[in-house]
């Protein structure tokens, strides 16, 4: 087996599983969101610190998933709409929670939760 192979089909692997994980963990919040009488903000700061940790991952895996398709020719992105899509969504998303988030919130720093929980929607959609 080529060794590009293996590294593709093991970036696939470790993205597929952060993919997962990152949306077992939202759908999991979601759920004891709509159970709980009270809103649990530490549960939910957990939650969004392990979500942005699994985004981070699927960059991470992401990335070079991208790199070894197009290499370093970036108009190639253009020939692929839905990927160029997700970049320009996951960026437009992190904007949106940065700018929608209350500047004066002491708790976390402008942005951390929403644009994480908005990420993960654009970045699985």
């Amino acid at each position: 087996m080529e060794i590009a192979l293996i590294a593709h089909q093991a970036l696939l692997y470790g993205h597929i599983i952060a993919f997962a994980l990152a949306l077992a963990t939202v759908i999991k919040e979601d759920v004891h969101l709509l159970r709980a009488k009270r809103i649990d903000s530490a549960s939910l700061h957990a939650t969004a610190n392990l979500v942005k940790w699994l985004l981070l991952a699927l960059w991470v895996t992401g990335v070079p998933m991208v790199m070894m398709e197009i290499g370093t020719d970036v108009s190639l992105l253009l020939g692929k709409p839905r990927l160029l899509t997700k970049f320009l969504l996951c960026f437009n998303s992190y904007f949106i929670g940065y700018v929608s988030s209350d500047p004066d919130e002491t708790a976390t720093p402008p942005g951390t939760l929403t644009s994480t929980m908005s990420t993960l929607l654009v970045t699985i959609g």
